[in-house]
């Protein structure tokens, strides 16, 4: 008689902390440790980096400025304090999608669900969530006072109408918004020309380019890089109707108001309010 014995095996991976050994991501990235599973699936560093090394001509190319750190943060997670993998954002994944889907696709890969910058969004929103109650940004609190404590203060220091309060987005607008229900994230990209600008008689010339909002990113745009209304996007149905406020929350003031946008069809909204007023500049 002859016994047939199945040996079955269960693998447990435990979340902790190991140096990263792929030497793709041991440079041009802030971390250097990681942590297993990754959102490909990989459950040890060996596997993820024949993974990578798949994919390895998107970063050699450069098809985006950011996406050897975005490659690296999925298949070599951030290994957090407490051992939990820190994901990329929504926007790092946005930028690099924009930049190499096309690439990917003439490399016979198509964009991996494992890259797919839905998994990033839920992330993104819960950090939104905390820093709208941030006391320690440019315009509140204490931000402020470290900004505008200087012999010469900004302008925006003076600007500032409320200069004694520490506040928040949330303050600002009452403490009454309910912001529970945010589900998405808005795509905004401004683009701006070259132009001329007249000031304390003397004429400057300003440079042309582009750029698109990150909404956890602590750069501070200027005042000519905005002055054009900006493209948004957000994922909607076409059945659905929104209403969309640009409200400016350093000066208060109300920029835009559109009801009725089917879909996120802005060119079919009511408009009920539109000002913008940020920068005059002559063309060049």
């Amino acid at each position: 008689m002859i016994f047939l014995v199945l040996l079955s095996s269960i693998v447990v991976v435990g979340q902790c902390c190991e140096p990263i050994r792929e030497p793709l991501c041991q440079m041009g990235i802030p971390y250097n440790s990681t942590v297993f599973p990754n959102l490909a699936g990989h459950l040890f560093q060996g596997g993820a980096a024949v993974g990578l090394q798949r994919i390895k001509p998107l970063i050699e190319k450069k098809c985006s400025p950011n996406i050897r750190e975005f490659l690296c943060r999925v298949y070599m997670p951030e290994c957090s304090s407490s051992g939990k993998p820190v994901l990329p954002s929504w926007q790092m994944c946005q930028e690099a999608n924009e930049g190499c889907a096309s690439m990917m696709s003439s490399l016979g890969f198509s964009w991996a669900s494992s890259l797919n910058c839905s998994k990033f969004e839920a992330g993104t929103i819960d950090r939104i969530k905390e820093i709208v109650n941030d006391k320690s940004a440019f315009w509140f609190g204490t931000g402020v006072k470290s900004l505008c404590s200087k012999e010469r203060p900004t302008f925006a220091c003076k600007m500032n109408r409320f200069p004694r309060q520490s506040d928040s987005i949330i303050s600002r607008f009452g403490g009454s918004i309910d912001i529970s229900g945010v589900d998405r994230l808005m795509k905004i990209q401004n683009t701006y020309e070259n132009c001329t600008v007249n000031s304390c008689n003397n004429d400057f010339s300003l440079p042309g380019g582009s750029l698109e909002v990150d909404p956890l990113s602590p750069t501070v745009n200027h005042a000519w890089q905005l002055r054009n209304l900006p493209t948004m996007k957000w994922t909607a149905k076409p059945s659905d109707y929104f209403t969309l406020v640009l409200y400016d929350i350093g000066f208060t003031y109300l920029h835009a108001l559109y009801v009725n946008i089917p879909g996120s069809n802005i060119t079919k909204a009511d408009v009920s309010w539109f000002h913008l007023y940020f920068y005059h500049c002559s063309l060049s």
